[in-house]
């Protein structure tokens, strides 16, 4: 975060900060501006900042099986509000939780980020409320005065049952003298909600993953391993974390998790292959490394399994920039310096602004760094600047 000093009551000199007007905040805290006029009258300005979030929320996986002794993921104690994305890191949910990390509200959103169905949960994480936004009326033909009135349409629940129907018009009215073909078609945007996105079952064979990025952008994510094998009762799989998943331009680390199920019961361990046996592995740049494990027992190697982690968020690279002048030529008058032609999107740490005004003869050095956090340097200088009057004698 970029604190600028404005507006001053008259002309002032800033004493620390190394002159300038701005402060780069890496992280929460205050600065106090130091500063004088021009008859010696010191003052000063603080800034203080409390919003800058670099932590990645945080959740329990789970693992079960279902009937079918299926794998299953379950997410449980999420730290912080998220949105979940699919793949393509579209959103696709938004998850409210409280204090105690319990989930009070599920939303899910469209392809244009728009809600159109939310479920209220309560502290055992049974849905008590279902609020379904009537997205219906604009699909049919001819739709009725009352179709096109509810503008949602709520149902409540009992141990899963549910036990009431309201319908409420945009301003949450409520809209009554619904006919019973209409309550039926109303139902029918029940159909259009996908499965409960904190549950997954793991179905066949293949990788899974999920991610998870709060309302300050930062990410969780998770890649999930399972191998599903023929005529046995084990099922063999991973899961790889990062300790960073956000644009850096530090080294990110890597930790596998393997894991063998037997769905009877039995006890079975699991130990890594490749890699010195270690289960985390440190990318000093973009790529990926294929970890392997076994089931204990194979002394062969007749079975290992392989899980890739892939990393593309690190960015160690320094961003550069080009400096223009209003004028090369000589001249009695100011020269701006204009940062121009960076090399990618950069934030000015030690100026309010890309251009700089000289007054007189010197140089100046623009300091800037990318969204990674990479600090760049470009010097201006300025020697065309010619104030003295020519002597005609």
């Amino acid at each position: 975060v970029v604190a600028r000093l404005i507006n001053p009551s008259t002309e002032i000199t800033i004493t620390n900060n190394g002159g300038s007007d701005t402060y780069v905040f890496t992280e929460n805290g205050n600065f106090t501006f130091e500063f004088v006029d021009a008859n010696g009258n010191t003052g000063s300005a603080m800034a203080k900042v409390d919003w800058i979030d670099k932590s990645e929320p945080t959740v329990d996986v789970n693992y079960g099986l279902d009937a079918d002794k299926k794998l299953t993921i379950l997410l449980d104690n999420i730290s912080e509000d998220v949105y979940l994305l699919d793949k393509d890191n579209n959103k696709i949910n938004y998850i409210e939780v409280n204090t105690n990390k319990k989930v009070t509200n599920i939303s899910y959103l469209d392809n244009s980020g728009n809600i159109y169905k939310v479920l209220d949960k309560d502290e055992n994480g049974n849905t008590t409320k279902i609020t379904y936004k009537n997205t219906i009326k604009n699909t049919i033909d001819n739709p009725t005065d009352n179709i096109i009135k509810v503008e949602t349409y709520v149902t409540t629940l009992t141990d899963g049952v549910v036990t009431g129907e309201e319908y409420f018009d945009n301003e949450g009215n409520v809209v009554t003298g619904l006919t019973d073909a209409e309550k039926e078609l109303l139902r029918t945007l029940q159909q259009t909600a996908r499965s409960n996105p904190l549950e997954q079952a793991l179905e066949t064979s293949g990788e899974y993953e999920f991610k998870l990025v709060d309302k300050s952008g930062n990410m969780l994510y998770k890649t999930i391993r399972v191998d599903y094998i023929d005529n046995s009762d084990t099922i063999i799989a991973s899961d790889i974390t990062y300790n960073i998943t956000n644009l850096t331009n530090t080294d990110v680390v890597a930790t596998i998790n393997p894991y063998i199920i037997d769905t009877n019961g039995k006890h079975v361990s699991v130990e890594m292959v490749n890699n010195d046996k270690n289960k985390t592995y440190t990318f000093i740049e973009n790529g990926n490394f294929t970890f392997e494990y076994k089931d204990s027992s194979d002394t062969e190697n007749m079975d290992v399994k392989e899980h890739t982690a892939k990393v593309d968020w690190i960015d160690k690279v320094i961003p550069t920039a080009e400096v223009r002048y209003s004028t090369t030529e000589s001249t009695d008058k100011a020269v701006v310096a204009t940062l121009v032609n960076e090399s990618e999107e950069i934030t000015i740490t030690n100026n309010g602004s890309d251009a700089y005004t000289f007054n007189e003869n010197g140089e100046f050095i623009f300091e800037f760094q990318d969204k990674a956090g990479n600090i760049g340097t470009m010097k201006a200088q300025v020697n065309n600047i010619d104030l003295q009057a020519p002597d005609y004698k």
